[in-house]
């Protein structure tokens, strides 16, 4: 009996065995992983402040308010009310800086002049254009918009203005125009050729001098009623 025991021990005795060493190459894996993560981490940390993006520069000097509204006073882009769907919508922007009386109390307000930026234009809040602006002195600037009109329906036009870093302030604003469907244009029905009536020939009469064959288109003294005569007898 005792050659069987050994054999049973050995095989246990090896089983534990090969437990011991896979719990030691686990230790071991995840020790190593520890101290990559670390490794990783120091290096992406000592990357960062070349890859982040440069602070945006400090705005100098007072910020100035504005307003997206037409000339007359009204608010929003200038637009064309009514448009014909697949013909061009044409809008123009005005941004006005409005320190000189929005911020009036302000005592660093500075002279108003024109804002200098972009305008992105959008349609039912749905971006269609992005453009600069053009200056209308003295505190003026004009950005002009020309697109396809949309399918017939109400159509909300807005106009915001981004001054990206200058010295004044955001705004924006909006108009409402019609888009109409086009008119069917009707194809007028030919009218057929008036037919030229033939001329019918006049008969030109004879004269008095003429031959003897005209004597039967002739009325008296010439014609038929002379030939009918009586005849006198001679004496």
């Amino acid at each position: 009996m005792k050659p069987v025991r050994l054999r049973h021990t050995q095989r246990g005795t090896g089983i534990v065995e090969y437990g011991l060493v896979l719990g030691a190459v686990a230790v071991l894996v995840i020790v190593g992983l520890n101290s990559l993560s670390g490794a990783q981490a120091g290096y992406f940390a000592s990357l960062e402040p070349s890859v982040a993006a440069p602070p945006a520069a400090p705005v100098s000097g007072p910020r100035h308010s504005t307003s997206v509204e037409q000339p007359s006073g009204t608010p929003g882009p200038q637009c064309t009310p009514t448009v014909v769907s697949g013909a061009q919508v044409n809008c123009t922007a005005f941004v006005h800086d409005t320190s000189a009386t929005a911020q009036a109390p302000a005592p660093d307000r500075g002279t108003p002049y024109p804002p200098t930026g972009q305008v992105t234009w959008s349609m039912n809040g749905t971006p269609v254009a992005c453009a600069g602006l053009t200056p209308v002195p003295p505190d003026t600037s004009k950005c002009p918009l020309s697109v396809p009109a949309p399918a017939p329906g109400s159509v909300t036009i807005t106009a915001a203005y981004d001054p990206q870093g200058t010295n004044f302030l955001a705004s924006a604003g909006q108009t409402t125009i019609a888009v109409v469907t086009p008119t069917p244009t009707s194809t007028p029905t030919p009218v057929p050729p008036t037919p030229t009536p033939t001329p019918t020939p006049t008969p030109t009469p004879c004269g008095s001098d003429d031959g003897p064959n005209c004597k039967s288109q002739l009325g008296p003294p010439w014609g038929d009623a002379q030939a009918s005569a009586p005849h006198l007898p001679a004496d």
